[in-house]
């Protein structure tokens, strides 16, 4: 078993009286009610991202330096988060990251956009039509 910590970010929320969790190396958020319950999602979403990186063939990305969370993020509280997983990444070359940076530079997809403009008479009632991207 390998150990493996990020820094991230904690906010309490005035606006939904809560604590809302940032992992900026990942783009991951989560929140609870209490900050015992924050850190305790945190700890079960980082999970889920580095078994996902792992079902995907994938390295995890490799966690920032504390310091500089920190200063980039001043308004908020910078814990570490760190969680026990199975490291076979050693065959591993491609992080999660080089993975997107992959699928959006590359040219030959197209992706069909429909504009969905929503009317002032238009409800919230969930039938609205998004279409997915082809991909040929």
């Amino acid at each position: 078993m390998e150990e493996i910590v990020y820094p991230a970010i904690f906010y309490y929320d005035k606006e939904y009286d809560d604590y809302a969790v940032e992992f900026c190396d990942i783009c991951i958020y989560t929140e609870g009610d209490t900050m015992q319950e924050a850190y305790a999602n945190a700890q079960k979403f980082l999970k889920a991202y580095i078994k996902c990186c792992k079902e995907m063939g994938l390295k995890p990305n490799a966690p920032s330096d504390y310091q500089t969370v920190e200063v980039n993020h001043p308004n908020g509280k910078v814990m570490l988060v760190a969680v026990e997983y199975d490291d076979d990444s050693a065959q591993k070359t491609e992080t999660f990251s080089d993975l997107n940076k992959d699928i959006f530079a590359d040219d030959s997809v197209e992706i069909e956009r429909e504009e969905n403009i929503k009317s002032d008479n238009d409800s919230d009632d969930g039938d609205d039509d998004f279409g997915l991207p082809s991909v040929d």
